[in-house]
């Protein structure tokens, strides 16, 4: 019995044979309700990492209404994160931090302060980054906080988050976690 039967990408025609392009449909049971992650880590990440495709470029994407209606959205807007990071009046830089998967915790830290102290307003987390016995989120927790304040230090930035947040997950006493931190 073939389980994934009926849940493969199909070409739909309606362009010329002679066209590059073409459009792909997937059907949703593919993708988890509500998540912009999984659909687009299904997407991008999985299709643009086939090693038989050379040459490969995303130029539309058509969510039906049906699906996009399970999107609950951000819990608060742009305005709301510009106010914590103070930054108003151009766009927000960040970046996720790579290799994905390789780095110790302390490097980890190590990239996350190079990057802010660079100028970035922002970094994060690669969606393979989760507490792989190499880097458990704690200890990434912890040199990311350092960072943050040796970063701040030097250049002068504080953001006004209390973090409050962030202390139910990481489950530490709030002496060991950094009480300006940034989050949703």
């Amino acid at each position: 019995m073939i389980y994934s039967r009926g849940l493969e990408g199909k070409v739909v025609r309606g362009r010329k044979r002679s066209s590059r392009s073409e459009d792909i449909a997937y059907p949703l049971d593919l993708f988890e309700e509500g998540s912009v992650t999984n659909l687009f880590t299904s997407i991008v990440g999985n299709v643009f990492g086939f090693k038989a495709l050379r040459a490969l470029r995303l130029e539309d994407l058509r969510i039906p209404p049906s699906y996009s209606k399970t999107f609950q959205g951000p819990p608060h807007g742009i305005q709301v994160e510009r106010d914590k990071l103070n930054k108003y009046g151009r766009p927000l830089l960040g970046c996720t931090i790579k290799p994905k998967l390789g780095l110790s915790a302390k490097n980890y830290g190590r990239a996350v302060y190079e990057c802010l102290r660079g100028g970035l307003d922002f970094t994060k987390d690669d969606e393979n980054v989760n507490s792989q016995p190499f880097m458990r989120w704690r200890d990434r927790f912890l040199f990311c906080v350092k960072a943050i304040y040796k970063a701040q230090a030097e250049t002068a930035f504080k953001p006004d988050s209390d973090g409050a947040e962030f202390r139910g997950g990481a489950q530490l006493p709030p002496s060991k976690i950094g009480k300006n931190c940034l989050g949703g």
